[in-house]
């Protein structure tokens, strides 16, 4: 099989990756000097971290994205090529930074979100997404 980079997933992908970055531009002058980004299982912010990570978390993960992207669509052993589990798999980290972010930018701004129902939320939708494609294939 040919090895091929999908340019145009990968750029989408990191596009949406990076999107976050504007919402911390614009809440960037609202949010404390260091904000909550980790809670303890009682929901108490127990990490801190400047606020100048609400722009850069996303810019890391994007670095990521592409690896991941490129590593995947380069695998001579990828099974998962051209199927909508591939999708599922780059989409993941784009749609996780939307939501990190906009729980990080929540606690900063002192409106918490109630987290653990996000996360279930988060971690039961992946899991029907892959159990449905996995059966599919």
């Amino acid at each position: 099989m040919n090895k091929k980079i999908d340019y145009n997933t990968l750029i989408l992908t990191v596009i949406i990756t990076l999107s976050p970055i504007i919402l911390g531009i614009i809440f960037y002058g609202d949010l404390p000097s260091s904000i909550p980004v980790h809670f303890d299982v009682n929901l108490n912010p127990d990490m801190f971290l400047d606020k100048l990570y609400i722009i850069l978390i996303p810019v890391f993960l994007a670095i990521l994205q592409t690896i991941l992207c490129v590593f995947n669509d380069l695998n001579k052993n990828n099974n998962i090529r051209g199927t909508p589990l591939e999708k599922i798999f780059k989409l993941i980290i784009p749609v996780m930074t939307i939501l990190i972010t906009i729980i990080i930018l929540s606690a900063g701004l002192g409106s918490y979100l109630e987290i653990e129902v996000v996360v279930l939320f988060i971690i039961l939708i992946i899991l029907i997404l892959i159990v449905y494609f996995l059966k599919k294939k």
